[in-house]
């Protein structure tokens, strides 16, 4: 499957980066969204959520929304774990709702290919995306450009060259 249109690509969790471009666009938009504190209150949390991602969406109009997989760790409380993996299932509501096609990243492939390395850390994701050029400013910025260069290389490959020689060629654009 080929994907002509914008690629929006979400790191979902408390702190959402997000990333948003056209394949072939050597800067794409970036940022973060962080949802307010809800306490236990996992239907506010997702209300909060849904709000900010219905204005990426149809602001945006993206041919392609992409999501990391949601990670618990060894100690996630149920809470923790019901507001994960509800924002995973409100991402993919919300884009087939309006017909976009919707897709689901694993973070260690993700980071395999912009990194070289499965298990990379934060810090070295985020020094990655600033060799393309790319002011993250946090590590969920980071890990959804790297999300979003992923994305292009797997939907967009006419406009992957950039990508093809993974991070050892990483290098700003201008």
């Amino acid at each position: 499957m080929r994907i002509d249109g914008i690629i929006l690509s979400l790191d979902v969790a408390t702190n959402t980066g997000w990333c948003a471009g056209e394949p072939g666009n050597p800067n794409p938009d970036f940022g973060h969204f962080t949802i307010p504190p809800t306490g236990d209150d996992v239907g506010t949390y997702g209300l909060k959520y849904s709000a900010w991602l219905k204005g990426q969406l149809e602001g945006l109009k993206p041919a392609l929304v992409i999501f990391e997989a949601p990670i618990l760790p060894k100690k996630t409380t149920p809470t923790t774990a019901r507001k994960l993996m509800g924002l995973a299932m409100l991402t993919e509501m919300a884009a087939r709702h309006r017909g976009i096609t919707v897709r689901e990243g694993r973070a260690s492939t993700v980071k395999k290919h912009f990194t070289g390395n499965g298990w990379a850390k934060k810090a070295d994701t985020m020094a990655i995306a600033r060799r393309y050029g790319w002011a993250v400013r946090t590590d969920d910025e980071a890990d959804a450009c790297a999300l979003w260069a992923y994305a292009v290389c797997c939907y967009a490959p006419e406009h992957a060259t950039r990508f093809a020689l993974g991070p050892i060629a990483a290098r700003q654009m201008f």
